[in-house]
């Protein structure tokens, strides 16, 4: 195993920070399909979500209804970047300024976005690769 640890600036669209671009791209590089269910500007997976219409995401809806739309057309993938927004606070801000209403339900889950990982799981083939990020950065393969 080899562990690096490479300073950059912070950045709202996380993939442009140059370390995380890279490490992110080594995966895409080997996928044939994956899935972004917070994809903001990014176009760099398959299968591209975000709440803002205004985006280049493919997909306009919350992450747990995209991920069933893809569950329910039997996707299978091989690789999940899974980038939400970092806190309670952002997650509340970004339902609200898109017109759904952030429940008390919502405020119990969106930390550990547990549907929205166990939909992940189905959408996941044997030996896929999944890559979250949020809060203390990390990546399972």
């Amino acid at each position: 195993m080899i562990i690096n640890r490479i300073f950059a600036m912070a950045n709202l669209n996380t993939f442009s920070c140059q370390p995380i671009g890279l490490f992110v791209k080594k995966y895409l590089e080997k996928s044939t399909v994956s899935i972004d269910p917070f994809a903001r500007d990014t176009d760099i997976a398959t299968y591209t979500n975000d709440l803002n219409p205004e985006t280049k995401a493919k997909y306009h809806l919350k992450a747990e209804d995209f991920l069933q739309e893809l569950v329910n057309q039997g996707v299978k993938a091989d690789l999940v970047i899974f980038d939400p927004p970092y806190s309670m606070e952002q997650c509340k801000r970004s339902y609200e300024s898109y017109g759904y209403q952030f429940t008390y339900e919502d405020s119990l889950y969106v930390i550990r976005w547990t549907k929205e990982k166990n939909l992940i799981s189905k959408l996941l083939g044997i030996g896929g690769v999944f890559l979250h990020f949020g809060g203390i950065l990390t990546a399972w393969a």
